[in-house]
């Protein structure tokens, strides 16, 4: 989703789009680093859902921004 949602920003432009784009990203990016957080870096869990959950909610606050973003 975070690759096509950047395609389909770098094809139009659309402002909105690029937020959709950025929220995705966010959310992917706070996956993958508690995943290595957790496997790489043997960090703490609590301290890994922290990181993970505050991740997933920006970035799905920026995805509903760009629900209402014109």
């Amino acid at each position: 989703m975070t690759y096509f949602a950047a395609r389909a920003y770098r094809r139009t432009r659309a402002r909105p789009i690029g937020a959709l784009a950025l929220g995705f990203g966010i959310v992917t990016f706070g996956t993958m680093l508690s995943g290595v957080a957790d496997q790489v870096l043997r960090v703490e869990m609590a301290w890994v859902l922290v990181v993970e959950t505050a991740l997933t909610t920006a970035g799905f606050l920026v995805i509903l921004y760009s629900l209402y973003a014109e």
